[in-house]
């Protein structure tokens, strides 16, 4: 096994996977297919098919959302989404490591440092298979949607993203 497998945040994911039984399919990509776009070349499948994991606050609270590669956060519905008040911010790099325990590049949905509300862009639902970090920005896991939804215990909601 690579030492990149090996690293603590993808042995942390490795560990949530096989708590959930969700089986595990780790990809390690080479150095120049670490943007989306080029990892979804590298696995024959749309960018689209690589979700980008988002961490937010909203007052105090951290939260997780889940898009397709081609879809952005609705930021205006965050709040009404979670049922929170406060305000929405996105995390700057150093508070998402801080929540979550991953670099910001290959933020996994679970795994984290601490559990999070999520929610998860439906229209990933239109892939036979996605592929998300596992806590390295060159790990994706291979999955299908409703075992992300399993995985992460996110909801579908349709109002988290935008084209």
């Amino acid at each position: 096994m690579s030492a990149i497998l090996d690293s603590l945040p993808v042995r942390r994911v490795r560990r949530a996977l096989a708590t959930k039984k969700v089986r595990e399919v780790l990809h390690e990509v080479p150095p120049e297919a670490v943007r989306p776009e080029a990892a979804a070349r590298v696995h024959g499948v749309e960018p689209a098919a690589v979700a980008r994991v988002h961490v937010y606050e909203i007052g105090l609270v951290p939260v997780m959302v889940i898009t397709a590669g081609d879809r952005r956060v609705a930021e205006a519905n965050l709040a009404a989404v979670f049922g929170l008040d406060g305000e929405v911010r996105r995390a700057d790099p150093a508070r998402v490591e801080e929540l979550t325990g991953f670099p910001p590049d290959g933020v996994a949905p679970v795994g984290g440092e601490r559990p999070m509300a999520v929610a998860v862009d439906p229209s990933l639902g239109r892939f036979p298979r996605i592929f998300v970090h596992t806590g390295h920005p060159r790990v994706l896991m291979e999955l299908t949607y409703d075992d992300l939804l399993h995985l992460t215990g996110g909801r579908p909601v349709p109002e988290v993203a935008e084209a």
